[in-house]
């Protein structure tokens, strides 16, 4: 069954500063990149899977709300579909223009409705507590005020709903190879065990057995060559990415 959906909406998103909601505009090949197969099939694929992993089976909900802040093309829609049976997806991301994508390509891949729209993540146009489950796959590190959006996920949120949470990290943002290709507020960047400790001052609790550091093949300096050839080197001292989930009490 195709995945009904609303039309992307024209409403211009701002943050409080005045500026866009996101922190700053992505580069022609970052928007291609992540609008790309390579991003859907090799990086938000393994994302999810990881994510569910971390969570586990007892957090679960039957047919829960899901919403995927920060969605992009809409990637990782058909796999929460999947993972999570949900009575309704829910999909926000500023962009109009990738949005209008995910309604052409991910969207008549889902099995239940999908409400897409346009949204800034700093103030979504949800109730407090009306969503069961969430996914932040790469969204925080790109925004103005990541804790801003930290709050308003946990004002979404019910009681006892899992925020998964996947970010790339300052040694791997502030790279050389990554500021050639995309762009990122420097400034805003942090470290694994900094993304953690935001989102826990936000009232979330994170467990230790919930977090996990991966070091896949599009965050090595190689790009997963050595890997590829047999020759895997050792993931470095300080992760370039970091995975997990958090609980609202």
């Amino acid at each position: 069954m195709r995945g009904r959906h609303h039309e992307p909406r024209a409403a211009a998103a701002r943050s409080p500063g005045g500026g866009e909601g996101h922190a700053c505009p992505e580069t022609r090949f970052g928007t291609w990149f992540i609008s790309s197969w390579v991003w859907t099939d090799y990086v938000v694929r393994d994302t999810v899977v990881d994510l569910v992993r971390l969570l586990g089976g007892d957090r679960r909900v039957p047919r829960p709300v899901v919403l995927d802040v920060g969605c992009g093309v809409g990637g990782a829609l058909p796999l929460l579909d999947d993972a999570f049976a949900p009575v309704r997806l829910v999909a926000r991301d500023l962009d109009a223009a990738l949005l209008a994508r995910a309604a052409r390509q991910a969207l008549p891949r889902c099995r239940c409705p999908v409400d897409l729209a346009v949204a800034d993540a700093e103030r979504l146009d949800l109730r407090d507590e009306s969503v069961d489950a969430i996914l932040c796959h790469q969204t925080l590190h790109h925004v103005a005020d990541p804790r801003a959006v930290a709050g308003e996920l946990y004002r979404v949120l019910r009681p006892g709903g899992p925020l998964l949470v996947a970010e790339s990290c300052m040694p791997f943002t502030a790279s050389r190879r990554v500021r050639l290709l995309f762009r990122h507020a420097l400034h805003l960047q942090r470290r694994a065990g900094a993304w953690v400790d935001l989102v826990r001052a936000t009232g979330f609790v994170v467990e230790p057995g919930r977090i996990n550091t991966p070091y896949p093949w599009w965050s090595r300096p190689d790009v997963g060559l050595r890997a590829l050839l047999g020759r895997p080197g050792p993931p470095p001292p300080d992760p370039m990415v970091v995975h997990f989930v958090a609980l609202k009490p």
